[in-house]
């Protein structure tokens, strides 16, 4: 997708990045899996080339955008204070940087 295409979908969308199904417009993605027995929660950090990121929280299956802004710094406080109360939870939570899913709202599967 051009670079012209990637701007005209965000205006579209008027200039909140999403994640699902412009996933290809994100430049990286941080996601970190959290597991408790059998509990499972998600944290993801969303970047585009646009500057923007976004931070996706998911608990029992449903996404929730936590953050949304130009500032990395802000993001990463956002993603650092939510894992930091999973982890308090004692979750354990690995992290993968750019992982091949597509993001649905609600599920998460592997792109083939």
């Amino acid at each position: 997708m051009n670079q012209m295409m990637k701007k005209f979908l965000i205006q579209i969308i008027g200039g909140f990045f999403i994640f699902s199904p412009l996933s290809a417009l994100a430049d990286s993605v941080e996601y970190h899996l959290c597991k408790l027995n059998s509990i499972v929660r998600s944290v993801r950090v969303i970047t585009s080339s646009e500057e923007r990121c976004m931070v996706v929280y998911t608990k029992e299956g449903k996404d929730q955008i936590v953050g949304n802004t130009s500032d990395r710094a802000e993001c990463e406080e956002i993603k650092t204070n939510i894992l930091r109360k999973i982890k308090d939870g004692k979750f354990e939570c690995v992290v993968h940087m750019n992982p091949s899913f597509t993001f649905i709202a609600g599920e998460e599967n592997e792109s083939p």
